[in-house]
């Protein structure tokens, strides 16, 4: 009797992975400057630090300039919002052109990319003007809303020029990441998505996919997608580097084995060794997905099957065979 290794077959959940490295963004970050000319005078905060709406960060003396500091803040709103429209009529072309057959669903996404940068710099200029008016009352900068302290770039004593203060709300981050284009078919938000990185080896940081293309990158040939993640222990950081894993199909119920069960045949085809009433008994299977080091089952396999592991490239139709542990 040839000796022989198995494994049972058993059902259970294997998914469709794709992976890519990425870095970890605030899906809901401010960064906070002052428009008025003056002098650092205190900084109040350190970065991860947690702060409540109205928290003063920072404390500046100003050179009491504050009419041309308005009127600065003001006129970048005024620019930001013209050109918030142009991009949202622009939008509105290539969306009418798409469903025309006149433009292409990638020079309608690098609009609706255009048009969102836009409005989150109208928001900006819109908040930084708001700061602005704060600013000439009260000589301070205050957080807009509860969150993490992220970044601090403000010293005492320096100008009161360019960002100051960076601060993460609500514990949501945001991970972008660049796919291969076999993954198109699949890729849609709501997927479930995986984190992990070497700042927390063994953690495993459970997410969404929040956007994705619809098209592949015609220079890269990547598939750009977004994967948000919500961290309520505090652990992760923006500025993290780590491993995204998306789930692109998941068979809850199908049948996996790993590689090493099957055998090729001279046709082609593949085959996976059994045993059945104590001798080894080949049988023709199809197979789905693969998911690492294990492929699905469509069809040969049976749950409670005895399928040989070790020795099935030794054993033929008929061979009595002894199980022995691995």
């Amino acid at each position: 009797m040839i000796p022989v290794t198995v494994i049972v077959a058993e059902p259970g959940g294997i998914s469709r992975i794709v992976m890519s490295p990425g870095w970890l963004e605030s899906a809901d970050e401010a960064i906070l400057s002052v428009s008025l000319p003056g002098r650092i005078s205190g900084v109040n905060v350190s970065e991860g630090e947690m702060v409540e709406a109205g928290d003063i960060l920072v404390t500046t003396v100003t050179d009491r300039v504050h009419d041309s500091g308005l009127l600065s803040a003001s006129a970048r709103v005024s620019a930001a919002a013209a050109n918030e429209a142009y991009t949202r009529e622009n939008l509105q072309r290539k969306s009418d052109l798409l469903q025309s057959g006149s433009a292409s669903s990638w020079e309608y996404e690098m609009a609706l990319i255009d048009f969102r940068t836009a409005s989150a710099t109208l928001a900006s200029a819109r908040a930084a003007y708001a700061q602005a008016r704060d600013g000439v009352s009260r000589g301070v900068l205050s957080a807009p809303f509860p969150g993490r302290v992220t970044r601090v770039w403000a010293r005492e004593g320096n100008p009161a020029a360019g960002p100051l203060v960076a601060i993460s709300g609500g514990g949501i981050l945001k991970c972008g990441v660049l796919l291969p284009s076999r993954a198109l078919p699949w890729l849609s938000p709501g997927l479930p998505a995986f984190f992990t990185t070497p700042h927390h080896p063994g953690a495993l940081f459970q997410g969404t996919v929040s956007s994705a293309s619809s098209s592949v990158d015609p220079i890269t040939g990547l598939v750009q997608a977004t994967v948000q993640l919500g961290d309520s222990s505090g652990l992760l950081l923006p500025g993290m580097s780590g491993m995204v894993s998306i789930a692109l199909e998941t068979a809850p119920e199908a049948i996996s084995l790993p590689r090493n069960a099957f055998v090729h045949s001279p046709d082609g085809s593949l085959r996976v060794m059994v045993i059945d009433g104590g001798r080894a008994v080949g049988r023709t299977v199809e197979t789905g997905f693969e998911s690492g080091y294990r492929t699905a089952l469509l069809s040969g396999i049976d749950s409670g099957d005895s399928v040989i592991v070790l020795g099935n490239r030794i054993v033929s139709d008929g061979d009595r065979v002894r199980v022995v542990e691995p």
